[in-house]
């Protein structure tokens, strides 16, 4: 048999005579080859001599960098492989295998007994072949030295009152505060609650990812199978059965309940627990809406009682024994624009450039989003429309606006008010506007005569009436002392605004002429009153009373503080003390006439009075007087 190589354009002839001969080398340049020796062969070579395909004997040597070989030598049987570039079979169909290959298809005849029908193999670090995973004879599947990742369940627990245990090992006794345990991905995992003697498990919560079908759930097991990734969930275990409200629109409140618990309120689009009240059983506890109309109840209802607003009653017995559920849900009721309540703006302290309003609203059922006033000279019934700043905001949200103080008016100007709220329906405004005028131009406040009483060796009471304002709030009021005119030092404030006030004054020297006025001042300045004065008492207590009898010998004085008792005139008298002074004749002689009255007694020498008998005034400074008597 011959092939031409085509190396020698066909001139030359490359033959094999017979099977029967031996190759021991083979030809470089050979591209087929049938060869005979210990038994046909057929292969074909690569242009340096490697072979590419071939049967037989597995290559080696200079055939070592097969890519392909059909291969049969001894007991060995027939082999298909797949080699890599240093000759270690990538895939092996055979009856055993070396250490070299990297995956091998085969059946294991350990023992001589076929255990694994089919067998994939594979080295490890050290090149000793290791089992990766086999089917057997009897359709199971075996993995070798192989272990599948695992995730932490993580279980948090609240109330130390029962354990939490999973169907497969992971997961055993878990209590408060909680545990975890590892799982592999696809693990069909069972969550089982058990509570203590005469303690209750409530529900699960917390759940994230594969665990979240466990959350709201009250029964004691929670199922979920695995996933690659770390899982949440926690438990709760109570001292009460507990009691799960789920409210669709209003809120729902409960009654009935003993007076050692506080009533219950769950809002809407809420789902709440309630585990640390029982009522007394037996009892009805009764479910009652709030905010709305309910339209139905479902759940553990005893029985649901009333038209329009409708009570859920469980009882008598049916709660405080297992975990109960009950759903409220409300008629939906569409929002409106806000309403104010009352409908206008109440107005305060009016002044010149600045007043108070004050506005309350409700929201409709829609949030609002600004709220304020417009305050407008020219436009009766202002609106948003006239923009800032006739139009300011006072914050957002129903409610009170509190006291907003709106400064920047025009003295003496007729003003239109309305208050605003806007939400997602519309803008209210209050309806008809409130109007008010300021006051005109701020002036210094007006301020009356001082007054002076009650006067000591050291002092006085001494006051004064702020009896306008000027446009704008008095601030300080009060009085001024010194022992010069028009005193600016010494000055105390008593209070503020308008109106009379007293107040006592001391530090003052003793028998001194004082000069006293009173002040007020607002926010365009200060005005004092007209200068007045007194005169302080001695420092012994009172004022000195000096009489003068003329002629000597021709008469007597005594003096009575009531008018009706006279007797032996005092030297000093008390600031205030009213005196009678009484001339009396002796002999042949008779009062004539009152004289050279000084101080407060001037009074009795004053024309008017000269000739009264007795004479009379008050004394609030150093007096004296001189009786003249004549013969009869």
């Amino acid at each position: 048999m011959c092939l031409d190589d085509g190396s020698d354009a066909g001139t030359d002839k490359d033959c094999i005579d017979s099977w029967d001969d031996v190759v021991t080398v083979v030809g470089g340049s050979d591209l087929w080859a049938l060869v005979g020796g210990t038994g046909p062969s057929i292969y074909k070579t690569d242009v340096t001599g490697n072979v590419i395909i071939g049967a037989n004997t597995m290559p080696t040597g200079a055939n070592a960098a097969s890519r392909l070989a059909l291969v049969g030598s001894g007991t060995s049987g027939p082999r298909l492989y797949i080699s890599d570039t240093t000759g270690n079979p990538e895939i092996n169909f055979a009856l055993s295998t070396a250490a070299g290959d990297h995956w091998a298809i085969y059946a294991d005849t350990t023992g001589g007994t076929a255990t694994n029908q089919l067998r994939f193999w594979a080295p490890n670090a050290a090149g000793a072949g290791v089992n990766q995973f086999a089917f057997t004879n009897e359709g199971a599947m075996i993995f070798y030295g192989w272990q599948a990742e695992s995730f932490a369940v993580n279980v948090t627990i609240t109330g130390n009152y029962g354990k939490i245990d999973s169907n497969v090992a992971g997961i055993s006794n878990c209590r408060a505060p909680g545990c975890s345990g590892n799982f592999g991905s696809g693990t069909a995992l069972t969550l089982t609650a058990t509570p203590d003697a005469t303690r209750y498990f409530g529900h699960w919560s917390g759940g994230s990812g594969a665990s979240a079908v466990c959350n709201g759930v009250m029964t004691p097991t929670c199922s979920f199978t695995t996933t690659a990734a770390s899982i949440p969930i926690a438990a709760s275990f109570n001292t009460n059965p507990e009691l799960k409200i789920i409210v669709t629109g209003g809120t729902v409140g409960v009654s009935n309940v003993d007076s050692t618990t506080d009533p219950l309120d769950c809002f809407t689009g809420s789902t709440c627990y309630y585990s640390n009240w029982s009522p007394t059983s037996p009892s009805t506890v009764s479910f009652f809406a709030q905010g709305g109309n309910i339209t139905i109840w479902s759940g553990d209802c005893t029985s649901v009682a009333g038209t329009t607003t409708k009570t859920c009653v469980i009882g008598p017995g049916g709660f405080g024994v297992n975990n109960r559920t009950i759903t409220a849900t409300f008629e939906t009721v569409a929002p409106t624009a806000p309403v104010f309540n009352p409908n206008t703006v109440p107005v305060s302290n009016i002044q010149s450039t600045s007043v108070n309003l004050t506005a309350d609203v409700t929201d409709g059922g829609s949030t609002i989003t600004t709220r304020g006033f417009c305050v407008s000279s020219t436009t009766a019934n202002p609106t948003l429309a006239l923009g800032s700043p006739t139009c300011q905001s006072a914050g957002s949200g129903a409610g009170s606006f509190g006291t907003v103080n709106r400064t920047g008016l025009t003295p003496g100007t007729l003003y239109h008010v309305t208050a605003y709220a806007t939400n997602s329906i519309g803008t209210t405004y209050t309806t008809p506007d409130v109007t008010f005028t300021t006051q005109t131009a701020v002036v210094p406040p007006s301020i009356g005569s001082p007054t002076v009483g009650t006067i000591t060796s050291s002092g006085a009471t001494l006051g004064a009436t702020v009896t306008s304002d000027g446009g704008a709030s008095v601030t300080a009021r009060g009085t001024c002392w010194a022992t010069t005119v028009n005193p600016t030092t010494n000055c105390v404030s008593q209070g503020t605004g308008t109106g009379s006030f007293t107040h006592a004054r001391t530090g003052m020297p003793s028998s001194t002429l004082i000069h006293y006025r009173g002040y007020a001042t607002n926010s365009a300045g200060t005005s004092y009153t007209a200068d007045a004065t007194f005169t302080t008492l001695p420092a012994g207590g009172g004022y000195t009373l000096t009489l003068t009898i003329s002629p000597a010998g021709g008469g007597t004085i005594t003096c009575s503080t009531d008018g009706f008792s006279f007797g032996a005139c005092a030297a000093t008298y008390t600031s205030g003390t009213s005196l009678w002074l009484e001339a009396t004749g002796l002999g042949f002689n008779d009062f004539s006439s009152w004289s050279a009255g000084s101080g407060s007694a001037a009074a009795c020498s004053a024309a008017a009075n000269r000739f009264t008998n007795p004479c009379t005034f008050t004394i609030t400074s150093n007096s004296a007087v001189t009786a003249i008597f004549a013969p009869i």
